[in-house]
This record gives structure tokens, C-alpha cells and sequence, in this order.
């Protein structure tokens, strides 16, 4: 996983309908990606364990309602997939 702006950055040259290798992210991102535990950037388990559960990634609403995620969901143009799926359950 990586940040939209770091991986827009590290494509700049590229045209806009460029598509990159693994090769390209691998060897194009700064920062913490050039360590070799970060290489092609963040693993599954250490963005949501680190980052997103630690609450140093990811959108965080207080926004009534959530409408702040509600507007950026409708904003979609085509519907959001993944071959994985992750729910949290905070009990309450």
C-alpha cells in the first residue's frame, strides 16, 4: 500500500494513463520505501496493525453522521472492489 500523493509524486515523468511495473514502484518511491522491509511499499499487516489501527493513516470522520466518507463514497464513478475485506468491530 501507498499513499495516493507519494505514488502520483513518484510518477510525475510518466504520462497520465501510465501504468507502472512493480519494478517502477519499487525503485521510484522515497522515503521509508527505500528500506527493505517497505520496498514496494507497505505491507497489508503493517498498514492496518501500525498504521491505520494506531491512527496515523486512513480518514478519520467526526463528522455527523460519517457525511464527510458518505460524500467522498458518492463521489465514485464506478463501484469499489477487493479481494479482501476487513471489518472492526468496536463493540459498543
Amino acid at each position: 500500500m501507498i499513499k495516493k500523493n507519494t505514488l502520483d509524486e513518484a510518477l510525475k515523468t510518466y504520462g497520465k494513463n501510465y501504468v507502472p511495473t512493480y519494478g517502477d514502484i519499487k525503485y521510484l518511491l522515497p522515503g521509508e520505501h527505500l528500506r527493505e522491509v517497505h520496498t514496494g511499499g507497505w505491507r497489508l499487516e503493517y498498514f492496518v496493525i501500525d498504521l491505520m489501527l494506531g491512527c496515523k493513516e486512513g480518514l478519520i470522520d467526526d463528522s455527523p453522521n460519517f457525511g464527510t466518507l458518505l460524500q467522498l463514497l458518492s463521489q465514485k464513478s464506478s463501484p469499489i472492489s477487493a479481494a479482501l475485506a476487513i471489518t472492526i468491530d468496536m463493540g459498543k
